[in-house]
């Protein structure tokens, strides 16, 4: 399956956007990612978007390795920093789709 990943970091700082990069290609590869860019949404914050294949069971995995908690909403899974602890302090969302 086909699959998208977005997220939204709380800081503009280089270094932590570059922890949770490895992070992600730690949980799982290989993952596509693209360059980072100001998210006009929130103050100093960054976002980027991720594209990888994989399967059910690994997505359950993966999802796992992200955050504690998402809500879902057939082939979308997100989470918010405020409501689910997710794998790193600075990330604010995630949004996965699958597609078929």
């Amino acid at each position: 399956m086909k699959a998208t990943m977005y997220v939204i970091l709380s800081t503009n700082n280089t270094q932590s956007c570059n922890e949770v990069v490895n992070s992600l290609k730690e949980f799982y590869s290989p993952l596509s990612i693209s360059p980072t860019r100001e998210y006009y949404g929130m103050e100093n914050a960054l976002e980027f978007y991720v594209t990888f294949d994989i399967n059910k069971d690994d997505l359950k995995i993966f999802l796992n390795h992200l955050s504690d908690s998402f809500d879902e909403d057939e082939d979308q899974w997100e989470c918010y920093g405020m409501t689910s602890k997710i794998f790193h302090k600075d990330i604010d969302y995630i949004r996965i789709n699958i597609y078929a």
